[in-house]
């Protein structure tokens, strides 16, 4: 284990040496504490030991979970048999034994209709998307997620063709064209070529870079700004969004460039999408973007960050920033000092004239 360690600091050296906006130190050390679930059922797709081979390649605790009676789990019938002996069954999974893992992974593979046919299995997925582990799956296997108790509702999900009729008839925005999207927690990947090799072209190794990117709390955005935070229908908002590469391919490969950045404005009040807003990289800057532009309506919005870059991964950046529209011009609370001064001086000159007088008379 030390000696895994030791190779992935190095490798996060060399592959942050290319970067302005390094990992925290604790990076490395953050891998050797995260715990991911693996859940798989008869005719588990052969991604599953792709995905269990990149993760403990990290340094990632990996624990098989079995949805069924019994520990062996058959593969795919469209290989060769490669049966796996699971370390849990599905059933064992409590709260307490679910809050020491970090994510939950849906392999691709025909076992996607054992899974969803579970309500054990859709249970499970819908509490630890409660508890805050993340989730991430791809192909297929989009299908149990789809199906786990509304969870995509309001996310956005990759384009997979056998499932994005049932996931925006769930709620989810599907991103045409997005090859892994990662979004709210949800990370979801297209697919591969088909049986019988199809797992060799999913987006497997990318969906499990976002995981972990998840899971370790790491984004494109580094920062944003608005200026100004209110102001009238016709106000000019400025945004700037500062963004950085994580950069945290272990395997040496720097992550890839940023091609497109979107501010999504939407309504505070219904969550109803108001506009969508392009920016453009500041001229002679690589890690700022800008733009600028007007709300069409009244009240207040919201703004979440939107990244692709060139290998055609999403990434949401959720409630980045928020602003107001005022239906009237904002008060002015500023103080006029000559106004004070009148307001405390002219009573007391009357008083003192009053007196005056008073004594005069009676003189």
């Amino acid at each position: 284990m030390r000696k895994r360690v030791l190779v992935i600091s190095i490798m996060l050296v060399l592959c942050l040496s290319s970067f302005s906006y390094p990992l925290s130190a604790s990076a490395q050390d953050d891998l050797a504490d995260v715990n991911v679930l693996v859940i798989i059922a008869t005719s588990f797709g052969w991604n599953y030991f792709d995905i269990v081979e990149i993760l403990q390649g990290w340094g990632v605790s990996v624990t098989t979970v079995a949805s069924s009676t019994s520990l062996t789990v058959a593969s795919c019938v469209n290989r060769e048999p490669r049966p796996v002996t699971a370390d849990i069954l599905v059933g064992d999974l409590d709260n307490e034994t679910l809050d020491q893992y970090d994510a939950l992974v849906i392999p691709s593979g025909g076992h996607w209709d054992g899974l969803c046919s579970r309500r054990v299995v859709r249970n499970l997925l819908a509490i630890a998307h409660e508890r805050g582990l993340a989730i991430a799956t791809m192909c297929i296997g989009n299908r149990v997620v789809c199906r786990s108790n509304l969870m995509l509702n309001g996310s956005k999900v990759a384009y997979y063709g056998m499932t994005n009729s049932e996931m925006r008839s769930k709620g989810a925005t599907v991103v045409s064209g997005a090859v892994v999207v990662s979004d709210n927690r949800i990370i979801t990947g297209g697919s591969g070529s088909g049986p019988p090799d199809g797992y060799q072209g999913a987006p497997t190794y990318l969906v499990m870079v976002e995981l972990i990117k998840e899971i370790l709390g790491y984004s494109y955005v580094q920062d944003t700004s608005l200026e100004p935070q209110e102001g009238e229908l016709d106000t000019e908002f400025q945004l700037t969004v500062s963004i950085h590469n994580p950069c945290i391919d272990l395997e040496g490969v720097n992550s890839s460039e940023i091609t497109e950045i979107s501010a999504i404005v939407y309504s505070k009040s219904n969550s109803s999408l108001v506009q969508t807003v392009a920016l453009e990289q500041i001229y002679g800057s690589s890690f700022e973007y800008i733009a600028n532009f007007t709300a069409p309506g009244y009240g207040v919005f919201g703004i979440d960050i939107e990244i692709e870059d060139a290998e055609s991964v999403v990434e949401v950046e959720r409630d980045a920033t928020s602003f107001e529209v005022l239906d009237s011009p904002p008060q002015d609370f500023s103080v006029d000092p000559i106004l004070v001064a009148a307001v405390v001086l002219i009573p007391a000159v009357i008083g003192i004239i009053y007196v005056f007088v008073r004594r005069r008379g009676i003189s």
